[in-house]
């Protein structure tokens, strides 16, 4: 796909994954857009640095922060972790 840079593809992908009723997780590398295509009331946000892989050697590789989008609600403690939790 040779528009995938583009504004326009971005926010037809925001269109149709906004309107799905399927649950739905996407990462992204934090841009300003986020807030606008995919809505904090919709969107759940997990965030964390990580280094661009995607770069050609490790020299020049940047931090960057990436972000999960996450349609559904935060998933409930595991029995895992409430035992954890009792220790």
């Amino acid at each position: 796909m040779k528009d995938i840079d583009s504004l326009a593809f971005h926010q037809r992908l925001a269109c149709v994954l906004n309107a799905t009723p399927a649950m739905v997780a996407l990462s992204y590398y934090d841009h300003p857009w986020l807030d606008e295509l995919y809505p904090v009331e919709k969107w759940r946000r997990v965030t964390w640095e990580t280094i661009k892989h995607s770069q050609r050697t490790k020299a020049t590789r940047d931090k960057a922060s990436e972000v999960l989008l996450c349609n559904y609600p935060e998933p409930a403690k595991s029995l895992w972790d409430m035992e954890e939790e009792a220790s």
